[in-house]
């Protein structure tokens, strides 16, 4: 499906072409873009998924909610939307100590949110199940299954890494489940590096139902640098927990580069052989 043309797109949400219109994220289906309307600032999305769109307005709107900074909605409409311009720097690009704890606070303040109702989705990749530890399982065979087929993944490794989620699977049986982001790049958290605050979490596209770990891993997953300021700042896990957390962070971190693997191949980007080499050198870390 072709996109709507950005300024097209300004004018119906705001009423006005734009001054200046600046490409942020551009693929073939979604793209991200600020722009300048009459002296004011801010950043336009167009989805050529309407479903996607939706889900990700409502899952901001929930964040808002639940007092997670987020960047005000003004204006959406069937393919696009527009929400106020937060100003930032990425986690990734204001990695200390301190800006990971503050992560990891604003991320309990997300999981403290009320539930939903609706089936376990993890990482929005389409899935769904009743319980957690069952979503898992399907993740990991449908990811393994189509990256031996479709991107000539090693069949040994992923014999291996199914081992791994059969012997480790149990401990997921007693893992939580909360309202979670489902994405939480470090590139989807923004910090105001004069005070280490974080300003605004984006991109809600893909939230619901999982486990919390779930949402560290990611964060953390090539950075693990500052998992203990994560994990502090989070401060949800007690001690002698940490060592069942991390046993479930290093399964989703695997997990989590196969899908991005998938991912990056379906839109032709070289970032698949990185994941895909990343996951082939995985290990148990009792291993």
């Amino acid at each position: 499906m072709i996109l709507p043309a950005a300024a097209g797109a300004v004018r119906r949400l705001l009423g006005r072409p734009p001054d200046e219109i600046e490409p942020l994220v551009e693929w073939p289906d979604h793209g991200a873009y600020r722009v300048a309307v009459a002296g004011q600032f801010f950043v336009v999305k167009i989805d050529a998924d309407g479903g996607r769109l939706t889900r990700e307005i409502a899952g901001q709107l929930r964040a808002e909610a639940a007092g997670v900074p987020v960047p005000p909605i003004v204006a959406h409409d069937d393919d696009c939307f527009a929400m106020r311009f937060v100003a930032g720097t990425s986690l990734d690009k204001c990695s200390t100590q301190a800006t990971w704890r503050a992560a990891g606070h604003v991320l309990r303040t997300v999981h403290g949110a009320k539930p939903q109702d609706d089936h376990l989705i993890g990482g929005g990749f389409g899935l769904a199940a009743e319980t957690w530890p069952a979503f898992v399982r399907m993740l990991v065979e449908d990811s393994l299954d189509r990256c031996v087929r479709d991107l000539a993944f090693d069949p040994e490794s992923a014999t291996r890494i199914r081992r791994a989620f059969d012997d480790d699977l149990p401990p997921l049986e007693h893992a939580p489940t909360v309202w979670s982001h489902g994405d939480l790049q470090p590139e989807h958290v923004l910090l105001d590096p004069g005070n280490n605050d974080v300003v605004a979490i984006i991109d809600w596209a893909d939230h619901g139902r999982a486990d919390p770990a779930w949402d560290l891993a990611v964060l953390a997953l090539d950075d693990t640098r500052h998992l203990d300021a994560l994990l502090d700042g989070y401060a949800s896990y007690t001690h002698d927990e940490h060592g069942r957390v991390r046993t479930r962070l290093n399964l989703y971190r695997v997990l989590r580069w196969l899908a991005e693997a998938l991912w990056f191949a379906e839109r032709s980007h070289q970032g698949a052989a990185t994941s895909l080499e990343r996951a082939a050198a995985w290990r148990r870390e009792d291993q």
